[in-house]
């Protein structure tokens, strides 16, 4: 993540995945959040997921928290 960071175009998006619930006996729905470098940006690609249990934004604010740059995503408003 620390190297992603140091890019100064990132393009973020979620993806609903299924979660076990076990003490509920069925599967409730989690959050793969992607963040990947720019393929203009001349370094490697890099991407790296995050796991999270909603689609709030306050996990993408809390993973960028520091970084400076340009943001790439859908427009959802979360």
């Amino acid at each position: 993540a620390v190297r992603l960071k140091q890019q100064t175009v990132l393009h973020a998006d979620e993806t609903p995945v299924q979660q076990l619930d076990p003490g509920a006996g069925k599967t409730k729905r989690a959050y793969l959040w992607a963040y990947r470098s720019n393929d203009l940006s001349g370094g490697p690609p890099m991407v790296v997921f995050d796991y999270q249990t909603s689609r709030s934004g306050s996990h993408a604010r809390a993973f960028l928290q520091g970084w400076q740059g340009t943001l790439m995503a859908d427009g959802y408003g979360g």
